[in-house]
């Protein structure tokens, strides 16, 4: 993918004012007006299967797929402070890696999201099952972006399940 005279496939942005990165990723996704622009963000704490399908079905439907990779602090407020378990760097350079991911950011706050979806032009949301009956929760401050609930699959794992196997407190 081109930008001006450099070349990018995936990257790391930082969506705070007067960001080269970020505008560099704004610049791309307005030079191309056509494209569907899809925008999702979670933890992404001890990388598994289930985050790789669900970013996987997430770039399915989207011809650029940024994703918010959920700051340490962040975390610890929804999940406690044992976690995360992986650094916010390291978090965000395993998303980036994936094909699947064309930009990432560390995102620290709700704000961070909204900022990325306006500035972006995103025109989908995607969110897990645990946000299905929010949609216009989620919506807020995406201009209007359409919400796509992606489902859990059951069968697949979850970071907290993995963390209680290491611990001894649960089995396959």
């Amino acid at each position: 993918m081109l930008i001006g005279c450099m070349e990018y496939s995936n990257m790391i942005i930082n969506p705070t004012e007067g960001s080269t990165s970020f505008e560099s990723a704004a610049h791309y996704c307005k030079a191309r007006p056509d494209a569907t622009i899809g925008l999702t963000s979670g933890s992404f704490d001890l990388f598994h299967d289930f985050h790789l399908r669900y970013l996987m079905q997430c770039k399915r439907q989207c011809d650029i797929l940024v994703v918010g990779v959920d700051s340490n602090a962040h975390v610890q407020e929804r999940k406690g402070l044992s976690r995360p378990i992986m650094s916010e760097f390291q978090r965000v350079m395993l998303v980036n890696a994936l094909k699947y991911v064309d930009f990432s950011y560390i995102q620290h706050s709700l704000e961070d999201f909204t900022r990325v979806a306006e500035t972006l032009g995103t025109n989908v949301v995607f969110r897990n099952q645990e946000f299905l009956g929010r949609e216009q929760e989620v919506a807020v401050g995406t201009s209007g972006a359409k919400v796509i609930i992606i489902p859990d699959i059951a069968e697949l794992d979850s970071t907290t399940n993995l963390i209680k196997r290491i611990r001894g407190e649960a089995s396959l």
